[in-house]
């Protein structure tokens, strides 16, 4: 899928080089394509519960499981039936705790937040994460190819 190949990346030299092991927040209630990557590329899922309204991230939730495992590095998760977690409250948490996020964005082909598209194009995977030489903010997004 999509998302090893992103997972993957993240692991590789040329990139964010994270080691085996590295822990990555999931919600319980998820797609197997989001889920298994992180046990294919060795990586330890730390699952949190989700809402019962749109099926998504309990945000509460991950930030109590953020403040009580501070060795998390990446949130990953899709956009469930379209349905997309407050973006600007898992945006202030992402800096907050200096999180990589990986977006499963297969599900959010014609979905808004906050009255704009979820999505600025037709892609399966989002990812962003703060540069460490100046905090901005970088997103990349992607198909079914391998970043180079």
């Amino acid at each position: 899928s999509s998302n090893l190949l992103m997972m993957s990346a993240l692991k590789s030299k040329r990139y964010l080089n994270l080691p085996d092991g590295t822990k990555v927040l999931t919600p319980i209630a998820g797609f197997p394509t989001t889920i298994n990557p992180i046990y294919q590329t060795n990586f330890v899922p730390v699952y949190v519960d989700i809402n019962l309204d749109d099926l998504n991230l309990n945000l509460d939730e991950v930030e109590r499981t953020l403040k009580s495992n501070p060795d998390i590095k990446i949130i990953t998760f899709a956009h469930v039936l379209g349905n997309p977690p407050n973006m600007d409250t898992l945006m202030d948490v992402i800096k907050q705790y200096d999180l990589i996020l990986l977006e499963d964005c297969c599900d959010a082909l014609g979905s808004t937040y906050d009255n704009k598209p979820s999505q600025d194009g037709v892609y399966t995977w989002k990812l962003r994460y703060k540069n460490p030489k100046n905090d901005e903010i970088r997103e990349f997004y992607g198909n079914f190819t391998l970043i180079k």
